[in-house]
């Protein structure tokens, strides 16, 4: 999976499982653009990946 982003802030990159786990947690300065491939493949079962900025605006991905 690619996260990417653009601009000037920060950036929280949560990985859950199927059962609200925390897989990973990454924070990570975006100053122009960002990018950050996850790989997931030895994960089991489903899981989320939830991306948020610092004023709370969030995309969500569930597999």
């Amino acid at each position: 999976y690619l996260i990417t982003a653009k601009g000037e802030d920060e950036i929280t990159v949560r990985i859950t499982d199927d059962r609200n786990q925390l897989l990973r947690l990454d924070r990570h300065e975006v100053k122009g653009e960002f990018a950050q491939v996850y790989n997931l493949k030895k994960v089991n079962g489903s899981f989320t990946i939830q991306v948020s900025d610092k004023n709370g605006k969030s995309a969500v991905v569930n597999n």
